[in-house]
């Protein structure tokens, strides 16, 4: 695992992305149902994994 750091660039992954603001807003918005909100998050947590990866392979 740690072999993956050596030409990756972790600092550079953002938690702050449209798939995290889009589940953000859904949560605060009072007509957003459980279930919109929990497929919100599953995208926005799927995105986040997704950079990291890149990030951390150098990609």
């Amino acid at each position: 695992m740690t072999r993956l750091f050596r030409e990756g660039r972790t600092e550079t992954v953002r938690s702050c992305m449209t798939k995290s603001c889009a589940f953000v807003r859904a949560m605060e918005d009072l007509e957003q149902t459980n279930e919109d909100s929990i497929a919100l998050s599953k995208k926005a947590t799927e995105r986040h994994v997704s950079g990291y990866k890149e990030a951390m392979t150098g990609a």
